[in-house]
């Protein structure tokens, strides 16, 4: 089932003031028979799709999470970057978009990484020690704006500041994390806070679930618990469009449960889009902060 951005926005409650100002901007009506129907198989789904026409995403990619490793060579994996709406590959990137790429090594220690110049910049990675490693990275932030000029939609990346008739204006900062194991893990670096503006973190081991375990994890916003966020979970091979095989939200304390219904690699997605307030305000409406988390379960 498809929830395209309007739809997926009523349900966070900015959805009335967004069709208001598409009204006053004669974009073409939907219908209320859309909408009923839409009422109707969202009060019964189980399997959603967080698609979002105006917000890609981003995550990282291995070719693989769980090499094996040598005494004498250790491991390596290749590193790509995945963006857009289809999970495993979509969209491409450019090195001058990446904000932070980093390796945190098992023990704690921290290595910048550089992306190769490719469309996916992959980047051969070494893993000279047994144990999990964590790869963190980020997008520069930048903004998403629609107004309306001569009666038609424009769409500009730049904040609202100075636009004339806007039907709706976003800010938007992406982060993810990719969790390989060389060997055999052991240890608790999983729930290692990288201080990520927003990030995920696992309670228990991902890399040791079976298909049918619940991986309970916990969503940061600023160090604090992120409230009511919204948790997207698939695997690979699930669906070759804008789907996700699992759909929750979190707790008052950020807390949430992802079932592993499959084995191979899994992507974890949380966002959620929060009004603009003091400065920001002049500058968008809301601010959408999204986190990654890519694993593979054996």
């Amino acid at each position: 089932m498809k929830i395209s951005f309007l739809l997926k926005s009523l349900i966070q409650g900015v959805f009335g003031d967004y069709r208001q100002k598409l009204t006053e901007a004669k974009v073409k009506k939907i219908s209320s028979m859309a909408f009923l129907l839409f009422f109707i198989t969202l009060s019964g789904f189980s399997m959603v799709s967080a698609g979002n026409a105006m917000a890609h995403s981003f995550w990282l990619n291995a070719t693989e999470f769980l090499p094996d490793y040598s005494e004498k060579f250790g491991a390596k994996s290749i590193i790509y970057m995945g963006y857009g709406h289809h999970y495993p590959v979509h969209d491409f990137l450019q090195p001058d978009d990446l904000e932070s790429y980093e390796h945190i090594m098992p023990g704690g220690e921290k290595n910048n990484l550089t992306s190769g110049n490719s469309g996916y910049l992959e980047t051969s990675v070494k893993l000279p020690k047994p144990g999990l490693h964590i790869i963190a990275a980020s997008l520069k932030p930048g903004f998403y704006t629609m107004s309306e000029e001569n009666g038609r939609i424009k769409h500009s990346m730049e904040p609202k500041t100075g636009l004339k008739n806007v039907v709706k204006s976003v800010y938007h900062h992406r982060f993810a994390k990719a969790l390989l194991v060389a060997g055999d893990s052991s240890g608790d670096g999983y729930k290692q806070v990288l201080g990520q503006k927003i990030e995920i973190i696992p309670q228990s081991d991902p890399t040791t679930l079976k298909t049918g375990d619940m991986l309970s994890i916990q969503v940061l916003l600023d160090g604090n618990p992120a409230k009511y966020f919204n948790v997207n979970a698939t695997y690979a091979g699930f669906s070759s469009k804008d789907d996700y095989a699992f759909y929750t939200k979190t707790d008052s304390k950020g807390m949430a449960q992802v079932r592993i219904i499959h084995y191979g690699p899994w992507l974890i997605r949380v966002d959620d889009y929060i009004k603009a307030k003091d400065d920001m305000a002049e500058k968008c409406d809301f601010m959408h902060y999204t986190a990654t988390l890519t694993f593979e379960v054996r």
